[in-house]
């Protein structure tokens, strides 16, 4: 679904590579960063750019899928999902109250450790 939105050609310049990127892949990248970083004018940060497009692209397709997943395993499962919700209310209500009163806690004890001089 989302390749098929994607151009199957690389754009401008980076048509004349597209050979080269599908036979070696990641080391045609490597080689055309490192030929460019020694002064030799070749696209390195074109590649890089559409490499980085490519893998928002993957990214975003993964991250989109976890979350279907989890919505729709989640959606199957409602019943006791919510019934170990309920059950456990309690104890999450008293974990998220304990760790609360410690993020507050922390910065206080250190601010006043700051402003007592260390006696030696």
């Amino acid at each position: 679904m989302i390749a098929a939105a994607m151009p199957s050609h690389l754009p401008g310049v980076l048509h004349a590579l597209e050979p080269t990127l599908n036979q070696f892949g990641y080391l045609a990248v490597v080689g055309l960063v490192l030929i460019e970083d020694f002064g030799v004018p070749v696209p390195g940060e074109t590649v890089g750019f559409a490499i980085g497009h490519v893998f928002n692209a993957i990214g975003v397709a993964l991250w989109v899928g976890v979350w279907v997943c989890v919505g729709y395993l989640s959606g199957s499962h409602i019943n006791p999902i919510y019934h170990d919700a309920t059950r456990y209310s309690t104890f999450l209500a008293i974990a998220l109250g304990a760790l609360l009163l410690a993020c507050i806690a922390r910065p206080v004890l250190q601010a006043r450790r700051a402003r007592v001089p260390n006696v030696t």
